[in-house]
């Protein structure tokens, strides 16, 4: 009597396992974890005559089906499983598995090996732009600070699988560009040069295993160095950043598991301990909140979620790529707006470029460019631009300055602002 029944289960296991996405599709007995990256999902589309004899609903129907069928995402991660664990082999994210299981980027070792070298030529035209933005900005009181964030790729060279060909005397964009750009006047930070001569010394990561972007702690430790060169180049009090203690970890927060969640495996992969700093912000009205614009990539959005950019500057005002803006003031992203881009970098005081080595052959995300061509047909500054300009850089006027708003209980600012136009005025009268 076992036998036959053995037989029939045998028989029907392989249609019971075939009708079981489709039931899986239709009643979700099982609720799946989403998979992690960015995609554009399939739309079901509706059905007519028209779309039917033109083939455009099947093709998009045999998409949408695909898409949701079930049990697919975790069909889909114990394949990336399988392939990781065994083969060391990554899906999706244009991720690299180095040695020890540390992940990389491919954009990344790419920069690290210099194969994407643009040139010195083409380096030494783009310089040009720098330093032409540079001095330019100056006159309207504005402040260029050029910033390199770290790249996981130079901090965990070790860790770099060995089939990834490397040439340590290659040239590379970033270490042309360094050598450059300390030679000039240009207000420069190389974070990546920082984080390489703390790596043995640092009390807690500053990288995580299988993240890509610097670590909360790594972040803190810049931005403090970021806020007092500011500090410095501007001649400004700026709010104080405090670090009330560290968390220290072993559940992954912020960016610190990113390439992780993009491989989409069924298990986390082994980390060690991380630490988030505690951090919080001094409020003092009469300390001074400047403009401040960023324009970067990935690497801002640690400091932009920290709280320092609404806390200590005016506000938080992200070009993100040079193309999509994030800021307070606004509902949700916008394109940046050609007609206003001049404006709105004239009325900072500060604007940081931050990004990493990957982006490094197109500097500036086409800032530089953009600004070297509104800029170069010699554009007027205002006398009262010039006069605010003046009265920041001199530190004794500054000093003054600072005295009388604090007895007029006013912003610096705003008192600046008062003392530029009277002087402006004064000059132009001729008395």
């Amino acid at each position: 009597m076992k036998a036959p029944g053995i037989k029939q289960f045998l028989f029907a296991l392989p249609f019971i396992v075939l009708l079981l996405p489709f039931l899986q599709q239709q009643l979700s007995i099982y609720t799946s974890k989403p998979l992690t990256g960015e995609f554009i999902p399939a739309e079901k589309i509706a059905f007519s005559a028209a779309s039917w004899f033109e083939g455009d609903f099947q093709n998009a129907y045999d998409k949408y089906y695909e898409e949701n069928i079930g049990f697919r995402n975790p069909l889909i991660r114990l394949y990336n499983q399988v392939d990781f664990s065994l083969f060391n082999v990554a899906h999706g994210g244009d991720i690299v598995v180095g040695k020890k299981g540390y992940l990389f980027q491919t954009q990344y070792l790419t920069a690290h090996a210099g194969k994407d070298f643009i040139g010195e030529k083409e380096i030494n035209k783009r310089m040009e732009h720098i330093k032409f933005v540079n001095s330019r900005l100056k006159e309207f009181g504005v402040t260029l600070i050029v910033a390199f964030a770290p790249t996981k790729a130079d901090f965990f060279e070790e860790y770099i699988p060995s089939y990834f060909e490397q040439n340590g005397s290659a040239p590379t964009n970033y270490n042309s560009y360094r050598k450059k750009l300390l030679e000039t006047n240009v207000s420069f930070i190389d974070f990546n040069d920082y984080f390489l001569k703390l790596k043995k010394a640092s009390p807690y990561p500053l990288f995580p295993k299988q993240g890509i972007h610097w670590s909360q702690y790594g972040m803190y430790l810049a931005v403090d160095s970021l806020l007092k060169f500011i500090e410095a180049r501007k001649g400004i009090d700026l709010n104080d950043l405090y670090c009330d203690g560290f968390d220290e970890s072993y559940e992954l927060k912020s960016t610190d598991y990113d390439l992780g969640d993009l491989c989409n495996v069924i298990s986390n992969m082994s980390h060690y301990e991380m630490t988030y700093p505690i951090l919080r912000f001094e409020n003092n009205p009469l300390k001074r909140k400047p403009n401040v614009l960023t324009i970067g990539d990935s690497f801002n959005w640690n400091i932009i979620n920290s709280g320092v950019p609404g806390n200590i500057f005016s506000g938080s005002n992200f070009w993100y790529y040079n193309h999509d803006v994030y800021a307070d003031w606004l509902p949700q992203k916008k394109i940046i707006n050609l007609s206003t881009f001049m404006d709105e970098v004239k009325r900072q005081d500060v604007v940081i470029v931050l990004q990493t080595e990957s982006n490094l052959n197109n500097i500036g995300l086409g800032f530089f460019e953009a600004t070297f061509d509104m800029l170069k047909d010699n554009i007027s500054v205002s006398p009262i631009a010039r006069m605010e300009n003046e009265i920041r850089n001199n530190p004794e006027w500054l000093e003054s300055i600072k005295k009388k708003a604090a007895e007029k209980n006013v912003s610096i600012d705003e008192m600046i602002r008062s003392d530029a136009q009277w002087m402006a005025e004064h000059d132009t009268s001729g008395q």
